[in-house]
């Protein structure tokens, strides 16, 4: 596998040609990837996925990514922005905790949203 060609933890926000949510900077997305360290191997959840920018970023690093958001619209701008970075996702509608329960065990989680 080879490093993602942006340097960083973080795309810069004007990479997803749409407006991101507040809590979505590129500065939080940063420090959230750097403490989270996704890697191939881990399954990652992102709780409150809202643009699926970070649930993308993790992808990036060679995790999976399980991204669970209570708005279908966010699931599809997730499915959109994944598509455009070309990055495998599974994105789950539906409200946490109860979808969580039948989710295989994470390595890591992220809660955005937020939560």
């Amino acid at each position: 596998s080879y490093p993602p060609p942006v340097r960083g933890w973080a795309l810069p926000a004007g990479a997803y040609g749409t407006a991101l949510g507040e809590g979505e900077s590129t500065e939080l997305r940063a420090a959230q990837l750097a403490r989270l360290g996704p890697r191939v191997g881990d399954l990652v959840w992102d709780i409150g996925s809202g643009s699926g920018a970070a649930a993308v970023e993790a992808a990036r690093f060679g995790a999976a990514v399980i991204a669970v958001d209570r708005d279908a619209d966010a699931c599809g701008r997730t499915a959109a922005v994944a598509r455009r970075f070309g990055v495998q996702l599974d994105i789950v509608h539906g409200t946490a905790p109860q979808v969580l329960e039948d989710l295989p065990e994470p390595d890591v989680i992220r809660v955005g949203g937020g939560g």
